[in-house]
């Protein structure tokens, strides 16, 4: 290497990010808004929620997983439907 590249070869590793305070103020809001969104949704339950909560309980119950607890998972939930769809 010669005198002329050696500016190339120096890595130099990230330092802290620079934001502006507006950008930062965005970033914020945007985090405050995401955090509420998944806290008020988690907090949420119907049918279908009720149904998988059954469903695992008697998956561990019965000792029963992989293929079997997936194949009845999908049954479930095409019931579910069918009968959301007919009540429609």
């Amino acid at each position: 290497m010669n005198a002329t590249n050696t500016h190339r070869a120096i890595h130099r590793p990230p330092g802290p990010a620079r934001v502006g305070p507006r950008r930062a103020a965005t970033l914020q809001c945007g985090l405050a808004v995401l955090a509420v969104t998944l806290v008020g949704g988690a907090a949420r339950a119907d049918a279908v929620t009720d149904w998988n909560v059954i469903a695992f309980d008697t998956f561990k119950a019965a000792n029963i997983g992989g293929n079997p607890a997936i194949r009845a998972l999908a049954i479930m939930h095409v019931a579910m439907s069918d009968a959301v769809n007919t009540v429609q």
